[in-house]
């Protein structure tokens, strides 16, 4: 196994909605990139700024390679597609911005076309499908050219991001109980601290010097569970590999709560990982095949549900899928509860993948 990406690629878009999701993040990656035009100035907030200056956050100026790119797998996916999903179609809701600096002249006239208005700043509304599809081409042409895997704070492009990491393959059955292949969804006891809301971006500065040994340790037990997960036939191996999955994230936490230095002993499920190929009968193999399509115990410290039946077996991705491809960090106002400490709330992406395939 390679030794896991330290940086993340945010998407999909320029600012980031909530501080404490920042936080957290720092609290995993050593450093968060956004894809922000050159001639527009981000409205950050002032910790999102502190976070900059620390060179912590990055903006990435994009190039023509980078539109080029982003053009023809965006018109080849239009042109191409056997039925497009109903995730892409709608108009209904609130309109996303989208800058024209972020788009190739040979589609931007398509899409000044879809745009409802464009604003003072220049900026394209566009239905949420429309956009967030194409920020999702722009995301993967800018997190392939620059081996950046890539992260989101968005539920719904988060299971775009599954959908187009297995070439859309799928069909309208994605509760198929007949299938041979699956694509999985993780989701792993992080190293953010309870209540990061409340500490000063000075603070998880400090903490995120402190906890690099902690936090690269946990990288790689995360993507060393995850490799092997997709693979996985033998139950006596598999439970013993979920037993040093969670010794090594203990091991990781130790170093992580000695650089806090206050609290710190309770942590979220906060990581998510999606399109994780596997055989539906590996769940069998993990004593899971009572009701696979929710989220169940996976040892101490894992979640483990299948998201959708692939409709061809035949092209899985379990041979070349990297636990780099599908990473989702889950919104700290979902993931922290008061009273009992921290308690795991997640989104149903099973529901939500449904919802993007058919309704």
């Amino acid at each position: 196994m390679t030794k896991p990406k330290s940086e993340v690629l945010y998407y999909p878009s320029i600012e980031f909605y909530d501080d404490s999701w920042l936080k957290g993040a720092l609290c995993h990656w050593d450093k968060v990139y956004r894809i922000a035009p050159p001639s527009y100035t981000p409205k950050d907030s002032d910790e999102v700024k502190e976070a900059i200056d620390a060179g912590l956050v990055e903006s990435i100026n994009l190039t023509s390679g980078d539109l080029s790119d982003t053009a023809d797998k965006f018109i080849a996916f239009w042109d191409s597609a056997p039925f497009v999903p109903a995730g892409f179609q709608g108009y209904e809701e609130e309109p996303i911005r989208l800058h024209p600096e972020k788009v190739d002249e040979r589609i931007r006239g398509q899409l000044y076309a879809l745009s409802q208005r464009i604003d003072q700043e220049g900026f394209l509304s566009l239905s949420r499908e429309v956009a967030n599809s194409y920020m999702l081409f722009l995301s993967e042409s800018v997190s392939r050219r620059r081996l950046i895997p890539k992260i989101t704070d968005d539920v719904d492009m988060f299971v775009a991001m599954g959908y187009f990491n297995h070439d859309g393959n799928f069909n309208e059955f994605v509760y198929n109980e007949d299938c041979n292949e699956i694509t999985a969804t993780l989701a792993l006891s992080s190293i953010i601290p309870s209540g990061i809301e409340t500490y000063p971006m000075k603070k998880i500065i400090q903490f995120h010097i402190a906890s690099q040994e902690g936090r690269e340790a946990f990288r790689i037990a995360v993507a060393s569970l995850t490799d092997e997960l997709k693979g996985i036939k033998d139950e006596e191996f598999f439970r013993k590999r979920v037993a040093k999955f969670d010794e090594d994230l203990n091991r990781s936490r130790k170093s992580v709560v000695s650089a806090l230095r206050a609290g710190g002993a309770d942590f979220s499920y906060a990581l998510v990982t999606a399109g994780l190929p596997m055989a539906l009968s590996s769940f069998a193999v993990m004593g899971m095949v009572t009701d696979p399509w929710a989220f169940q115990s996976l040892g101490a410290s894992a979640f483990l549900g299948v998201v959708a039946a692939l409709a061809d077996h035949t092209r899985s991705r379990r041979s070349s899928w990297t636990s780099k491809e599908g990473n989702y960090w889950l919104s700290l106002h979902s993931a922290f509860k008061s009273g009992d400490g921290v308690r795991l709330k997640l989104p149903q992406f099973h529901s939500k993948f449904e919802e993007f395939i058919n309704d």
